[in-house]
């Protein structure tokens, strides 16, 4: 007998004309009429290949069902299932599913495998770092399970938990990092802040901590994660560099003060040394004024020897030592008045000083005129007093020699200097001139001689131009 492509087995013959039938819905099948069970067997003979074809969960549904079978008898065209035939039907797929079950079994024990293996190397890695990792609760309690924490502070799990870990912050440190952190996970935000803590040899040390919420894939806060980075080697570089600057700043604060000490001693040698320069300054002015008057008296006494001779000779000889005498109280004169008592301006005392000697020596006052060429010159006053003498001599010479028998004539004062601090000092006239092959060193007259007497007092050079009148020129090195 077959049925739908079942074939009949031998060993239900003593059933008779009863087979198998499956319930789909796991429910006996009760007697009714043949066509009616005949259409319920077709059903329950679908559902059963439904089942086989289902395999895995399907199978489960099939065994329930087998243990729900009861025995119909068929007639006539319905289908029949014999026992041996449907183990046979079901054996491959006892056997799929099992191979499928073994190699989902094995695939699982594999993945186990990699995470035990996974988390036994994060834990290596976790004891072996220099840092601490930690993890903590969702509510910031600390979990039991943080080896590194250990392994720094020697505090146990049990010691540890919960909020044991502040045990081992130092307590300075300790309030403070206990608010910020309940603020942190009360905030979810991230938590860092930097404290010490107790290493279990006894040192406290300084770290450095930054610790993260971490969540499930819904969202939901997981915990936090967390890692403590030992600062101490920095925080000791800075207090090094704090106390080098505090040491700094107390050596510059020290030297400032030393410093201080020493400007109010020069101040005040400087307000010693200003009252002195201002006496010398007052007794070098007395001095002029007193030499001044005393070559003023000398004059004095000279115009009165003059009136004793009639001699011209001695007449001549005692005016041009009076002439002498005048220039150079004239100039301590001007050191009396002059600002700076160690310096002159030789345009202003030269120039004065021919306009006296022409005013003096000039028969008739305007027949010479007189042109002073000059910008501010400072001397020393030994420069000056050579500069002096030169002029008043030459000056002297020109007006006695060079305009005989002329009725007018000029002179002309030049003084000048360049950037290297050369001083050009020349006296001319537009007169007759010197005698042919006449030196001013070989004159027998005193005037030209103390000309160059003073000129190589001076250092300098002296030049004579005997070009339409007579020019004399001076150069020397103003002194600094």
């Amino acid at each position: 007998m077959q049925a739908h492509g079942l074939e009949k087995c031998p060993g239900c013959e003593r059933w008779g004309r009863y087979a198998f039938a499956m319930s789909a819905a796991s429910a006996p099948l009760s007697p009714a009429t043949p066509a009616r069970r005949s259409a319920r067997l077709r059903r329950h003979a679908w559902a059963i290949g439904g089942v086989a074809a289902g395999a895995g969960l399907g199978l489960l549904w099939l065994l329930g069902s087998w243990a729900g079978s009861v025995l119909l008898p068929v007639t006539g065209g319905v289908i029949g299932v014999g026992a041996c035939a449907l183990a046979a039907w079901l054996a491959p797929l006892t056997r799929a599913l099992e191979g499928e079950v073994t190699a989902r079994t094995a695939e699982l024990e594999r993945a186990n495998h990699e995470l035990r293996l996974s988390e036994a190397r994060f834990r290596a890695l976790v004891e072996a770092s220099a840092q601490i990792v930690w993890f903590a609760s969702p509510n910031g309690a600390a979990t039991p399970d943080n080896p590194g924490w250990s392994a720094f502070t020697g505090q146990r799990p049990d010691e540890y938990a919960g909020a044991g870990w502040l045990n081992a912050i130092h307590p300075d440190d300790r309030d403070a990092t206990r608010d910020a952190w309940q603020r942190a996970v009360a905030e979810r935000g991230t938590f860092a802040a930097e404290y010490r803590i107790r290493h279990h040899s006894g040192v406290w040390r300084w770290t450095t901590v930054r610790a993260r919420p971490t969540y499930h894939d819904d969202r939901t806060l997981r915990g936090w994660v967390g890692m403590n980075s030992d600062a101490q080697e920095r925080k000791e570089a800075e207090a090094a560099l704090r106390h080098s600057h505090e040491a700094l700043e107390a050596r510059v604060a020290e030297r400032t003060r030393q410093l201080s000490e020493r400007n109010a001693v020069l101040r005040a040698s400087e307000s010693q040394l200003a009252a002195a320069l201002q006496e010398k300054s007052l007794l070098l002015k007395e001095v002029h004024h007193r030499v001044k008057n005393n070559l003023q008296v000398m004059t004095s006494l000279l115009n009165l020897q003059s009136h004793t001779t009639q001699a011209p000779a001695a007449l001549a000889a005692i005016a041009e030592a009076r002439d002498r005498l005048a220039t150079i109280a004239l100039l301590h004169d001007k050191l009396y008045l002059a600002p700076d008592i160690g310096h002159i301006d030789l345009c202003d005392y030269l120039g004065d000083l021919a306009r006296r000697i022409v005013g003096q020596l000039d028969a008739r006052p305007g027949r010479v005129r007189l042109d002073v060429v000059a910008a501010p010159v400072w001397l020393t006053a030994a420069q000056a007093i050579p500069c002096g003498l030169i002029v008043n001599e030459l000056t002297t010479n020109a007006l006695k020699h060079a305009f005989a028998g002329r009725d007018a004539g000029a002179i002309e004062l030049a003084v000048q200097r360049d950037a290297a601090g050369r001083v050009a000092l020349s006296i001319a006239d537009d007169g007759v001139g010197l005698p042919v092959g006449l030196h001013p060193a070989q004159s027998p007259g005193l005037g030209l001689q103390l000309v160059t007497t003073f000129t190589e007092q001076l250092d300098g050079a002296l030049a004579v131009h005997c070009s339409r009148g007579t020019r004399f020129e001076i150069t020397f090195q103003a002194d600094a």
